[in-house]
């Protein structure tokens, strides 16, 4: 949380105290459908968190992540895909939205099995308007 790197390219700011990523998790992390946290060595490190769509859309679930060991980040994403899928027998897509500049994160979707397509001036983020790469990954078992 307190990772300047890790945060360029989210919606939320780097933490400046434990206070501040206390209240962050708090208010915006606790609240979430479905997050884990990334582990090495028994530390966390990072995390990955799912929003399931509702209505017309549950069949498919928004991913997100945040790794300060950019090296683990490709596996514990596939950990959490295959989670998720286990867990929410209706869920048949699964997408990673990254900024177009964010290589690191597209090469963690890449390494994780993901496709890639290019949503243009797709979203807001910190008042500038972002180009962002949709890299989904559908249910295995599915044609």
């Amino acid at each position: 949380m307190g990772d300047p790197q890790v945060a360029q390219f989210a919606s939320w700011d780097a933490c400046a105290t434990k206070a501040s990523a206390a209240d962050y998790l708090a208010a915006t992390i606790l609240p979430q459908p479905w997050y884990r946290a990334i582990c090495l060595h028994e530390r966390p490190v990072g995390f990955v968190a799912a929003r399931p769509g509702t209505a017309i859309d549950r069949c498919r679930a928004e991913l997100s992540y945040g790794v300060a060991e950019i090296y683990v980040a490709a596996a514990a994403v596939g950990m959490a895909v295959a989670a998720l899928f286990a867990e929410l027998p209706e869920l048949e897509r699964v997408e990673g939205l990254v900024a177009v500049e964010n290589k690191a994160s597209k090469r963690v979707l890449g390494k994780a099995g993901f496709v890639r397509g290019v949503l243009r001036r797709y979203r807001v983020v910190r008042g500038k308007l972002w180009d962002m790469v949709c890299d989904s990954l559908t249910h295995p078992d599915l044609p």
